[in-house]
């Protein structure tokens, strides 16, 4: 148990350092605070373009997933992600929107958790259960808050190292 704490401390100590911004988390009522980023030196068009090619890149099938498209202002995700969190040693599955506004240097990523489900069914665990009033997670699910958080960061991660080029190589001149 504490090598799992440890090792998810640096993970998210890690991820703290190499975003350089806050991090989404599920908080009271199972809602998530939106984050805004900031991305010098790209106008609101650049990054809604780099949004649009994520999403693309990202997605199996990028067309069904992709439900709003505002030109330069907005787009919306609806996604699915296996295995996003566990419980009691389960692992269970996560349906999301996440809704991405742009503006010069800067964009808005809100990410609503939408349903939990085990091999497509519902499952009686609800993002409401999750956490206290004050954020922290309920008795027995500390692990499971700590495992959503880290699924909902690694996409704005990917998110947020696409935009920025972060993982671009600069040896690929082919």
């Amino acid at each position: 148990m504490k090598n799992l704490l440890f090792t998810t401390f640096i993970i998210l100590f890690a991820f703290f350092n190499s975003f350089g911004q806050e991090s989404l988390s599920i908080g009271a009522e199972g809602i998530v605070k939106p984050i805004v980023v900031e991305v010098q030196d790209k106008t609101a068009e650049e990054l809604y373009n780099k949004a649009l090619n994520w999403v693309q890149e990202t997605y199996k099938n990028p067309d069904a997933v992709l439900k709003t498209k505002l030109i330069n202002e907005k787009i919306r995700i609806n996604g699915f992600m296996d295995n996003a969190w566990t419980y009691n040693g389960l692992s269970f599955d996560m349906s999301y929107n996440v809704e991405v506004s742009f503006k010069d240097g800067r964009y808005r990523l809100e990410f609503i958790i939408t349903e939990f489900t085990d091999n497509g069914k519902a499952v009686g665990h609800k993002k409401k259960h999750l956490a206290k009033e004050d954020g922290s997670p309920k008795f027995g699910y500390k692990n499971s808050v700590i495992t959503i958080n880290e699924s909902m960061n690694s996409i704005a991660q990917s998110f947020y190292n696409y935009i920025t080029g972060a993982n671009e190589s600069k040896t690929d001149d082919w």
